[in-house]
């Protein structure tokens, strides 16, 4: 069967362009034939392809078949004359962006299946010129129709007899339809068209009438107002008794309950029997109970019922959850930058505090990855794993009775992937990272007690995507946190040191607003995350290089929780609270004897609501 697409030579007059069958897959089967010819004027320039896997593009200057671009002026005409053809045609992609485009279709006998292809009408003027003599019976079925753009007509005449089987007709933007007949598939009224979908994503828009669809469902823009009409049918009266209709909101509507939307509107008659209550979604926040989709004379209207909100929407603050356990997990790491032990040792191998302390500045690296599960309450929980790094400088410098004062500024970076898991099964994923800047010192009295305190201040950011919802968000905020902890070290013998410590540290996620891809505005609260610890270490001297420690400690967390707020609705709160223990074993060594550099390996297990494994690797210059 021969195809050619050829310079339209005169332009169509739009008065006798009657009718448009905005289901395009007849076209899209036609356009992806055999042979292509780039200009009118050179018939030469034709170029042959399967039926399959083409790809097409069109806009006001150029086409591109399949990567072969040619210019033009922006008018294109594909025809089909006198022709017979039984092969299948798949799998093909048009796109027309802008410009003329003409279908015309002049006698012939068609018998090939028209399956899976996808046209995508984004601008400009289209055509349909379909002679009567034309003919079709071939299958047309899984095929996708983009409507978001352009004026449509179409010269239209029942010629078909053909199966249109889950077709998918979508619309969207502002699209002139106003001489369109919305098919499910075909042109004409075929018995057997079954399984054909509309999908209208608009407002405001007027056709001629809508066939042979089993489904419409209206997807209503956040622009919608109590009281619009979505689409409009003008030529002869509408008959919906064997159509499913449903329909969705887009999030950040000014809809609210007991607000009324009419879906179509018809003067000539329109008739609907699937009157019933339904349950409608706005985005995917808020659920409206027990709302009416009826017919009220002409009309097709949605009255929204109560509003509920989703249990679901916890899992949008599980990814904030995520993103402060992330940045806490760098004031564990900053914790034990430089343990007290070090002095100590040092003192305990005959040498003055005076000859262990430098005044000169040493540096340090602390590199640590994590793998962990961490319930957030009612059976939900995320898996988290990542790591970060810590980098600084550190001086320290005796005191007058003995002991010793060390501090240090530093750059601290953490980054985490994440999966959620909500009691209900839903699933949400994304990424939490980090950076900050900050101070940490420490005092040590000759006596082996200490104090240790620090700050860190930085921005933070979630990404966050929910497989159910179909919705995600990508937000920055500031991030600020701080500990103090205080010990002490208790000689044992010369070879064994025995250290234990109480922590507080509090990490403080600021709130913030993000815009989810389904349209919602949610405004998020911030985290505040205090933890008590209290454990100890015992350190052991294997050899004059190396030292082994083990400890033990219990850890609480009080009040690690957030939730957001959208048209003055809370969602559902997650939270990190609970009781957690740790058991850590270290390896620390010095590179070679007299050397002051010191590497320190260290695995640390976990269970309660923190359960999994954390490493690290810290390398840094002793004093």
């Amino acid at each position: 069967m021969l195809k050619t697409i050829r310079k339209n030579l005169a332009k169509k007059n739009s008065d006798n362009l009657k009718k448009f069958l905005l289901f395009g897959i007849f076209t899209g089967g036609l356009i992806c034939q055999n042979s292509i010819a780039f200009a009118g004027e050179d018939e030469d320039k034709n170029i042959t392809n399967p039926y399959a896997y083409n790809t097409i593009e069109v806009d006001e200057t150029t086409i591109n078949f399949n990567d072969d671009l040619r210019e033009y002026d922006g008018n294109y005409s594909m025809t089909v004359a006198d022709a017979e053809g039984t092969g299948d045609v798949y799998s093909n992609k048009l796109t027309v962006k802008s410009g003329e485009f003409t279908f015309n279709v002049n006698g012939g006998n068609f018998s090939g299946n028209f399956l899976s292809n996808r046209i995508f009408f984004n601008g400009g003027r289209f055509y349909f010129d379909i002679s009567n003599e034309t003919s079709y019976s071939g299958e047309i079925s899984n095929n996708i129709f983009n409507l978001s753009g352009g004026t449509f007509a179409n010269e239209y005449i029942e010629l078909l007899n053909a199966a249109a089987r889950n077709n998918t007709v979508n619309i969207s933007g502002t699209p002139d339809i106003s001489g369109a007949y919305l098919y499910g598939g075909l042109i004409g009224d075929v018995a057997n068209s079954e399984g054909n979908t509309l999908n209208f994503n608009s407002s405001g828009l007027t056709a001629k009438n809508i066939y042979d669809f089993d489904a419409i469902n209206f997807n209503i823009p956040a622009s919608v107002e109590n009281g619009d009409t979505l689409l409009t049918l003008t030529d002869g009266a509408t008959e919906l008794n064997d159509t499913k209709i449903s329909a969705q909101i887009s999030g950040d509507t000014s809809l609210n309950p007991g607000d009324s939307v009419n879906l179509i509107s018809n003067e000539n008659g329109l008739t609907y029997s699937g009157e019933g209550e339904v349950n409608i979604e706005e985005g995917s926040t808020l659920t409206y109970e027990n709302s009416k989709i009826v017919q009220d004379g002409n009309n097709l209207v949605l009255t929204l019922g109560e509003a509920t909100v989703n249990e679901g929407t916890r899992t949008f603050a599980q990814g904030v959850l995520n993103t402060g356990s992330t940045f806490s997990r760098g004031t564990d790491r900053l914790i034990d930058w430089l343990p007290p032990e070090e002095l100590e040792e040092a003192v305990a191998d005959g040498e003055s505090i005076s000859e262990v302390v430098s005044t000169n500045f040493g540096i340090f690296a602390n590199v640590d990855a994590s793998k962990l599960r961490i319930k957030t309450g009612a059976g939900s929980y995320f898996d988290s794993k990542g790591g970060g790094i810590d980098l600084g400088f550190a001086r320290a410098l005796e005191d007058s009775h003995g002991g010793s004062f060390v501090f240090a500024p530093l750059v601290d970076y953490g980054k985490t992937s994440f999966d959620s898991y909500l009691s209900d099964g839903t699933h949400g994923s994304g990424h939490s990272r980090y950076f900050a800047g900050g101070l940490i010192g420490r005092k040590i009295w000759k006596s082996g007690t200490y104090l240790e305190g620090s700050f860190r201040g930085g921005s933070a950011k979630t990404e966050f995507a929910s497989d159910n919802f179909l919705s995600s968000y990508d937000e920055s905020t500031p991030v600020f946190a701080g500990h103090i902890r205080a010990g002490r070290l208790l000689r044992i013998d010369r070879n064994n040191l025995f250290h234990y410590y109480g922590i507080y540290s509090h990490n403080h996620l600021n709130s913030f607003s993000a815009d989810l891809s389904s349209g919602e505005h949610y405004d998020f609260d911030s985290v505040d995350s205090g933890k008590f610890k209290v454990g100890y270490r015992l350190t052991t001297r294997v050899s004059n290089l190396s030292k082994l420690y083990t400890g033990l400690a219990y850890q609480y967390e009080f009040n690690g929780n957030t939730s957001a707020r959208y048209k003055g609705y809370t969602t559902t709160e997650a939270e990190v609270k609970g009781s957690s223990g740790m058991l850590e074993l270290g390896w620390q060594m010095h590179t070679q004897k007299d050397s002051a550099w010191i590497v320190d390996f260290n695995v640390t297990g976990w269970i309660g609501i923190q359960k999994g494994v954390t490493g690290s690797a810290k390398i840094k210059k002793s004093f």
